[in-house]
């Protein structure tokens, strides 16, 4: 998978969230990733499913969410970029980045 298949500014900010609660690869339960970005466990669910037809993460039987090492590349990535373009940007102005991002923009 390139790092941009299927890539939306949704999907990367659950992947970056992942990779931000769970910097030791022992996984995350859907309700702390639906506390972090402010959604509800069914809208986590959703995404979690695509994210792995993606290959982007794992999910255990009884909820436990792991990057795989596909999606932890990525979320670095992501976060990286985003990194750079620091940390005082708007929701919306981030959004619009991550969008960016995803498309695979040179503009960046």
């Amino acid at each position: 998978m390139s790092l941009y298949t299927g890539m939306t500014a949704a999907r990367i900010r659950y992947l970056t969230a992942l990779a931000e609660l769970d910097p030791e690869g022992k996984g995350v339960r859907s309700i702390m990733l639906a506390s972090k970005l402010g959604v509800s466990r069914p809208s986590v669910h959703t995404m979690i499913t695509r994210l792995e037809g993606l290959g982007s993460v794992k999910k255990e039987f009884y909820g436990i969410i792991y990057l795989t090492q596909e999606g932890l590349k990525a979320a670095r990535y992501y976060s990286e970029c985003c990194r750079k373009l620091g940390e005082s940007m708007k929701d919306a102005e981030a959004d619009e980045i991550f969008s960016l991002l995803a498309a695979g923009s040179s503009v960046i």
